[in-house]
């Protein structure tokens, strides 16, 4: 037989208030020695115990606080990153050191992966041209279409992608890209600048950016340039009479949407040539043809801005990222700086601005309101209210760096500084030293911002500094120097032979 078990009497815990004064001077009642042990205990428990249950209830309710505070954070961050994404200049979330991929000598087309392949345009050294599909991972042309055979002509292929089908309003059953192409130049008289090409022969082809079948190919007109605007094609030429011809239309050839037409001839540039070039920025028609005109989507002319030629300060008029602002160099003081009227095509009203417009790689529209320009001459960041053109606010600059606008922050090069400028204020935020003595790219994937500095042997660091605090998070030794830039979430830089190269 086992072991007898000792006799189990219950217990019932009692909560009692002890009156303090009944204690002696060892803590203990008066009567205590009377009770039995056990009942000593339970009176002892029932003190703790209550204690003890609020202690680890308060406890509980600050740690679920807690947690729901980090998921609802996290959930705000992945929404922030998220809305992020969708920003041209954008490079997707970068977890650790970045290596070099591939190179490739084609020029990425700076639009969205189509059918799993990034668009590229490739120019042969022997003067033939090739629109490329490459996988993205390898660098490997999935497909080649040759669009212009071995020729003693450098370059003039350039190309645009409509959206596709389900893209940002794309609506057209293929997608496609679009190329102008000269097969013939004429060569100017040299300049200052040397011998000057211009097309006097062209061709307008359309590609399925799936697989490169070509699915159009006409003649154009030498003067021919094409930008994407939504899933449609606007082109601009300057005809016979030498005005220039804009024009929107499905990029298949369907029936065209507007046309506008310059009231006057352009006028001959140094090269004896009437040119055109057309753009699109936010949803804005820009056209350069000696008098700049900024056109809505629908065709409608918001402003023209034609610049005295003989200004020392040049004829070309800045219209700025989204399409809303357009700064029109007037005048220079005494320091040598520009003045720039600047106009706001939403409202119609302007206001002088002093120093450069600060173009930024990445903008989120976080200082919307807002018109930053540097004057280096009065080492001057210069932030401009837009409804009021007054003065808001002015920081140390010292050169025009790079720069970068993201969560209503300013994030720019100085020499041997990346800083980081409160937008709504100008007061500094963080200051971080680097190494590189010269404007750089900067490139950021709304967590870090990265950049490359020299390296202490040959080639050069690519370095992440975060973009909350400008403290280093990592770096990279890379093979040479690059321009860094991104396409459709991805990180490429130039090299200085023109080789693109891809980081990831």
């Amino acid at each position: 037989m086992g072991a007898r078990r000792p006799h189990m009497q219950d217990v019932v815990l009692v909560e009692a208030e002890v009156d303090a004064d009944a204690l002696g001077p060892t803590g203990q009642s008066d009567d205590e020695s009377a009770e039995p042990p056990g009942v000593a205990r339970a009176r002892s428990a029932a003190a703790w115990f209550p204690r003890t249950r609020r202690w680890w209830a308060a406890g509980s309710v600050l740690a679920l606080l807690v947690g729901a505070n980090a998921v609802a954070s996290g959930r705000r961050e992945q929404a922030r990153v998220a809305a992020l994404a969708e920003l041209p200049g954008i490079i997707a979330p970068v977890d650790g050191p970045l290596t070099e991929l591939w190179q490739t000598d084609a020029s990425p087309l700076d639009a969205p992966a189509v059918a799993g392949r990034l668009l590229a345009v490739l120019n042969g050294r022997d003067g033939s041209a090739s629109v490329v599909g490459l996988d993205p991972r390898t660098g490997r042309v999935g497909w080649r279409t040759q669009v212009r055979p071995a020729s003693s002509i450098n370059g003039w292929a350039a190309c645009a992608v409509p959206d596709p089908p389900g893209r940002m309003g794309g609506t057209a059953s293929t997608p496609t890209v679009t190329c102008v192409v000269a097969d013939d130049v004429v060569v100017t008289d040299e300049d200052i600048s040397g011998y000057v090409e211009f097309p006097s022969r062209s061709r307008l082809l359309v590609l399925d950016a799936r697989d490169g079948r070509v699915l159009s190919e006409d003649p154009a007109l030498p003067s021919l340039s094409v930008a994407a605007l939504g899933a449609d094609l606007v082109t601009s030429s300057v005809a016979a009479d030498g005005r220039v011809h804009v024009a929107r239309a499905d990029a298949r050839g369907g029936p065209v949407r507007w046309r506008f037409v310059g009231p006057d001839p352009i006028p001959p540039d140094d090269a004896h040539q009437r040119m055109a070039s057309i753009e699109v920025i936010g949803n804005r028609v820009v056209v350069h043809a000696g008098t700049t005109w900024v056109l809505s989507a629908d065709g409608d002319v918001l402003g023209h801005w034609t610049p005295d030629p003989a200004s020392p300060l040049g004829s070309w008029v800045a219209v700025m990222p989204g399409g809303r602002l357009v700064a029109e160099p007037v005048v220079a003081d005494d320091l040598g700086a520009t003045w720039n009227q600047v106009t706001d095509l939403e409202t119609g009203r302007s206001f002088a601005a002093l120093g450069n417009p600060v173009q930024a790689t990445l903008d989120d529209g976080s200082l919307a309101d807002l018109f930053l320009t540097t004057a280096i001459e009065h080492r001057e960041l210069v932030a401009y209210d837009v409804g009021s053109g007054h003065r808001r606010w002015t920081a140390t600059a010292k050169t025009d760096g790079a720069v970068l606008v993201v969560d209503q922050r300013i994030v720019r090069t100085e020499t041997h500084e990346l800083q980081s400028v409160d937008g709504r204020t100008g007061k500094p935020v963080w200051t971080t030293p680097i190494a590189s003595t010269a404007p750089s790219s900067l490139v950021s994937d709304g967590r870090l911002v990265l950049l490359i500095e020299p390296a202490a042997g040959p080639g050069a660091e690519l370095v992440a500094y975060g973009l909350d605090d400008g403290r280093l998070r990592w770096k990279s030794r890379l093979p040479e120097d690059l321009y860094l830039f991104a396409i459709d979430g991805r990180l490429f830089g130039w090299s200085e032979n023109g080789t693109v190269v891809a980081l990831g």
